[in-house]
């Protein structure tokens, strides 16, 4: 293959970036059978990858009847049986839930902690857990969505 040199301008400047590419009358048909051998390379092998995702259906599997199943173990009690209330925070949150659904500005002052902080739809907060604090959620519509601990 001859290689010819291609300046931007007739006298190439010291240091000029000169682009090196096949002279055109040795491209002609080499290089477009280079590109229909990848292009055909190129759909036999999506054409193979393609095949494995329409697999055909077959017989669908068997079940054992339940009877053939393991019995269950018996129930253990834990503890008495007490059911114990989930870790809410101290915040106070329980007392102010008749805030949700309510707009943001109807909520009282004096009804929330002085920690508190207040989390709209885009707004960064940290993730650390502080039980004390508590976190007012409103929507973009300045709504509020959620009161918790945290």
């Amino acid at each position: 293959m001859r290689l010819s040199l291609v300046s931007t301008s007739s006298l190439p400047r010291p240091g000029a970036r000169l682009a090196v590419r096949p002279a055109r009358r040795q491209m002609g048909l080499r290089y477009g059978a280079l590109r229909h051998g990848a292009l055909c390379l190129s759909v036999v092998t999506m054409a193979a990858v393609l095949s494995g995702c329409f697999a055909t259906p077959t017989e669908t599997p068997v079940r054992a009847p339940v009877s053939d199943l393991p019995p269950m173990s018996d129930v253990e009690e834990l503890d008495g049986g007490e059911v114990t209330p989930p870790i809410t925070g101290t915040c106070g949150m329980e007392a102010v839930q008749h805030y949700v659904g309510q707009a943001r500005t109807s909520v009282n002052r004096a009804d929330l902690p002085a920690l508190l902080r207040v989390l709209g739809p885009n707004s960064v907060a940290t993730m650390d857990y502080r039980p004390e604090r508590m976190n007012v959620h409103v929507d973009a519509s300045d709504i509020v969505t959620q009161i918790t601990c945290g």
